[in-house]
């Protein structure tokens, strides 16, 4: 039977640790809670091996399915959609087992495995059970397995974006407040046009038509492989997307300011960083600092070395710990937005602006134009438009 370290505590983070699976787990900060959560993961994974059988190998191991589904299951797919799955069915594979029967694999499994994981948000949950459900389906459907009750499992519901972004707050808030040129390019566009984010990273010169005022993806790069992508331009969008074709001849139009093509890491780390200016600008406003037992409380949590190997000073550790605290307090203080807010928020645009909904929604993509009524419910939280709209027809 696999042997673990007992829990010890690292001076650097002030904290307890464990070695479980070649890396190190935080416990807790005390002694009596480090032992107590050890106890606890040492009985959750005790549980989990008493589903494993020893000398009767099952005709499929969860190894081997997942081996073969890794190989087989997305030879027409983007590697992308590949790496998704092996983030997420990785980590849960090594905790269960290669040699594990893949016909015995419950719900309780993928509970108790989400359970070891407390601070995993509800998306990411959401996220682990579609995996673990796409790769019991595909071995049921190939024939691999019989019918496995994880596919009939509840996973928790989609969380939705109901951020809908003012013309104002666009004009007066974020734009201001976004420094660098080339996000500055990617916000502009998205606000002009609402199509999917993948999209405006994905696109290069050879996309743009400037006859057409549009950017076409032809069928094979599309979303939906069947048809090609067309995404009309607005002429503030032209302006941008023309002088991005013509500096970058090759490769991705948009890009950030080191050259690089914008990333989805990229694009959140821009967004965070416009979080923490609106949040600073409120705290100014507002006459709000960190107070020192904040700070040395952070302070403790920080690492005494770069990456590079070299020590901090005592200086550069005292300000790390109050610019950490001071982002903490600055992002409880503004919203974070994102590109789908932007795609969102033109259909709540065009929509008030008397454009149908069949025409909103072969400009952003959908082949069916119900996923307007299914998925943007942007409207119904406007309720001076909906009185606007219900007087109008009454008059």
């Amino acid at each position: 039977m696999a042997k673990f370290r007992k829990p010890f505590f690292k001076k650097s983070h002030a904290a307890w640790y464990v070695q479980l699976d070649g890396k190190q787990v935080r416990l807790a900060e005390s002694e009596s809670e480090a032992f107590e959560r050890y106890h606890e993961l040492m009985a959750a994974r005790k549980k989990a091996a008493r589903f494993v059988t020893p000398g009767l190998p099952a005709a499929y191991t969860l190894g081997r399915l997942y081996a073969e589904f890794l190989q087989s299951a997305f030879k027409d797919r983007a590697e992308k959609t590949r790496g998704f799955y092996r983030e997420k069915l990785d980590p849960l594979v090594s905790h269960l087992g290669d040699d594990f029967p893949a016909d015995e694999i419950k719900p309780l499994h993928v509970e108790r495995w989400v359970a070891l994981h407390p601070n995993w948000k509800r998306g990411t949950v959401r996220t682990v059970w579609q995996a673990v459900q796409r790769l019991m389906r595909w071995g049921e459907k190939t024939g691999r397995i019989p019918h496995s009750l994880v596919c009939d499992y509840q996973k928790p519901g989609a969380t939705r974006r109901t951020v809908v972004i003012t013309p104002e707050q666009y004009r007066e808030v974020i734009l201001p407040n976004i420094p660098g040129q080339q996000f500055r390019d990617l916000v502009t566009v998205a606000w002009e046009v609402g199509a999917r984010p993948q999209e405006f990273l994905k696109a290069e010169a050879r996309h743009y038509d400037p006859a057409g005022k549009r950017i076409v993806f032809p069928p094979e790069e599309a979303k939906v492989d069947k048809w090609p992508r067309v995404i009309y331009l607005t002429d503030k969008a032209v302006a941008v997307v023309a002088r991005l074709a013509a500096e970058h001849p090759t490769g991705r139009l948009f890009r950030n300011a080191s050259g690089g093509a914008w990333t989805n890491s990229s694009v959140n780390c821009e967004w965070v960083r416009l979080r923490h200016r609106l949040g600073f600008a409120r705290m100014k406003a507002e006459g709000v600092e960190p107070g020192e037992d904040d700070i040395s409380a952070k302070l403790r949590t920080l690492k005494a070395h770069r990456t590079d190997g070299r020590e901090k000073t005592p200086q550069e550790l005292r300000d790390e710990a109050r610019l950490k605290v001071r982002q903490a307090m600055a992002a409880k203080l503004a919203p974070k937005f994102c590109l789908y807010h932007f795609r969102h928020s033109w259909l709540d645009r065009m929509l008030k602006g008397g454009v149908d909904a069949l025409t909103c929604a072969v400009l952003m993509g959908h082949r069916d134009p119900s996923m307007v009524a299914k998925t943007y419910q942007h409207l119904s939280q406007s309720a001076d438009y909906l009185r606007a709209a219900l007087s109008k027809a009454a008059g």
